[in-house]
């Protein structure tokens, strides 16, 4: 057959059971199974060997690939399975082996779900192009060149779970203009041959990296907006971040109460950002504050919650570590800047030589210096507490 050695077309609710048997082709054959125009297809526990492509979905809907293995082929433009104009197809426990060119292409598809798949030694395992809502679950790839690829509008998809491993160049490409909303969930990446993730086009948007623990990535030079989440926060940058490095997941770390962006690592990370962190609560501060290096962070970021919600959100200009913590208990000069604030002197203060010792900013504010000192160094003009325009001090 010019199509393939089974052909489905303009048909449905149609299985083909190979029952564990194998279609072998001895020449340069060209599809294994063809199906077109058809609606609730089963393709399932049949082993295809040597066809230049594997199985091939040309508008089909609602129908099924399971359990089924594609291997061998030496073509270079070969793929093992193919979706294309198709809708709500599902490829479960599939094994792709041994092939030049392509595992999992899907081309215009929709609502494509993959579960528990296996790619080894292919050249691309897994290619998006312009498909959108696709969930790719618990699949591995294994000795790939590429193992995911993102390409031309391949949009609101979700890759969770599963596993790359020894791949030549990338385990995560995207290679062109608005593949946007795109999630990746705790998979497992190792023994990449160049980065575990490159954004190659330039605005990409709304991509989610959660719980991903990546080493060596690359972000175009015309950057791309992203977030990173774990179970302890998100950080969602809100300008395009570029640049690259070794070793994202210490460029970007979320903690128990602590944000950190190594921008000294890479500048191109160093840009305006929402920060949630979960889970903070009451934590018995006297006065809490959003701290940045351990120091109150005052005009550098402002919260849109309360500093003791279970979820603190609040936005930073800039990038190095913030936390939630005390700003009541003070040991040496600052802005007094917490409307409603009660700051407490926990020291004396000596040879102060940097102009004001307390600047006053905020109304309502109750500096009790608990019988301490503040001193300064006797040169030029300065004030020992500095306030000017405020009420209720």
């Amino acid at each position: 057959d010019s199509f393939g050695c089974f052909t489905i077309s303009s048909a449905q609710n149609v299985t083909l059971n190979g029952n564990g048997h194998r279609i072998f082709a001895n020449a340069s054959s060209n599809y294994g199974v063809y199906v077109d125009n058809s609606v609730n297809v089963t393709i399932k526990n049949l082993t295809i060997v040597n066809f230049t492509h594997g199985v091939y979905f040309n508008r089909v809907n609602d129908s099924w690939i399971n359990f089924t293995t594609v291997a061998n082929s030496s073509s270079f433009s070969s793929f093992a399975i193919y979706t294309d104009l198709s809708y709500g197809n599902n490829l479960i426990g599939n094994k792709i082996l041994n092939l030049q060119a392509f595992g999992i292409f899907l081309s215009d598809s929709q609502n494509t779900t993959l579960r528990n798949n296996y790619v080894f030694n292919v050249s691309d395992g897994l290619i998006l192009y312009n498909s959108q809502k696709s969930l790719i679950f618990n699949t591995t790839f294994y000795r790939t060149t590429n193992a995911i690829q993102f390409d031309q509008g391949s949009v609101d998809n979700v890759i969770e779970k599963g596993s790359v491993n020894s791949t030549f160049n990338s385990a995560i490409y995207f290679a062109s203009l608005n593949s946007d909303r795109n999630t990746l969930i705790n998979i497992s990446i190792a023994n990449t041959g160049i980065d575990d993730l490159i954004v190659g086009a330039n605005d990409i948007e709304g991509l989610k990296l959660i719980n991903m623990t990546l080493a060596r990535y690359s972000l175009h030079p015309q950057g791309a907006l992203f977030s990173v989440e774990n179970g302890f926060g998100e950080i969602k940058f809100l300008q395009y971040a570029n640049g690259s490095g070794t070793n994202f997941a210490n460029d970007v770390q979320i903690g128990n109460n602590s944000v950190t962006v190594l921008s000294s690592s890479n500048s191109g990370l160093n840009r305006s950002a929402n920060v949630t962190l979960y889970n903070i609560g009451n934590r018995g501060f006297t006065l809490p504050v959003i701290l940045r290096n351990g120091q109150p962070c005052g005009n550098l970021c402002h919260n849109f919650t309360s500093l003791t919600a279970t979820n603190v959100v609040f936005n930073v200009t800039s990038w190095t570590n913030y936390s939630i913590g005390e700003g009541g208990f003070l040991t040496t000069c600052g802005q007094l800047s917490v409307p409603n604030g009660v700051y407490k002197l926990q020291n004396d203060i000596t040879n102060f030589a940097g102009g004001n010792c307390f600047n006053v900013t905020e109304d309502n504010i109750v500096l009790d210096g608990q019988g301490h000192t503040i001193a300064g160094d006797d040169i030029g003009l300065a004030y020992g507490v500095y306030d000017f325009g405020r009420t209720n001090i």
